[in-house]
């Protein structure tokens, strides 16, 4: 109750607040390097993503939260690795001087399924954050650059033959351009 009373203190209440709804459509590159005793610099990868994704929560004039949900297509670089990974976090947003952003999103929950070089998959879950900023060139348009971070902890390596190998952890960076349409409802 004290968590509300707060936000509401806060979220300055106007006619222009209301809830936020913002789909995207992103292009990611980055890199995936395996953390742990055993890995070595060979262990790292580049790779490049096509997602889409939505904000969905509460917008004043300047300031917003809410949900940040993420759908991803990966692909590493010089493999047919395929890797499809979902989070979903817990963003705040600031707007200044009405033509940008800036937000931040604190993953709560995510996975990561793959499947390649014939015979094995890969599940693992994410844990991480994001950072980010955009601009708007109309009211329903904006341009953003996003930085994600990203662990992938208890890996599992699945052969044809259903034997699972637990692997050490899964770091990754990536650099986000996206297109969005924000609205307030």
């Amino acid at each position: 109750m004290k968590i509300l009373v707060l936000l509401m203190t806060l979220l300055p209440m106007s006619a222009l607040a209301g809830i936020y709804f913002e789909p995207m459509l992103s292009y990611s590159i980055g890199s995936k390097t395996l953390l742990g005793a055993e890995s070595s610099d060979d262990d790292s990868q580049d790779i490049s993503s096509i997602g889409t994704g939505i904000k969905l929560g509460y917008q004043s004039p300047s300031l917003g939260f809410g949900a940040d949900i993420d759908v991803a297509t990966s692909t590493i670089t010089d493999s047919d690795i395929k890797l499809a990974q979902t989070t979903t976090g817990a963003y705040l947003l600031y707007r200044f001087g009405g033509k940008y952003h800036v937000w931040g999103t604190y993953l709560i929950s995510g996975s990561l399924v793959g499947a390649g070089d014939g015979d094995q998959a890969l599940t693992a879950d994410v844990s991480g954050y994001k950072l980010g900023g955009g601009m708007y060139f109309m009211s329903h348009l904006a341009l953003n650059l996003e930085l994600q971070s990203y662990t992938y902890s208890d890996l599992v390596y699945t052969t044809i033959a259903d034997i699972e190998n637990e692997r050490d952890d899964l770091s990754e960076r990536r650099l986000v351009v996206s297109v969005s349409f924000p609205f307030e409802l």
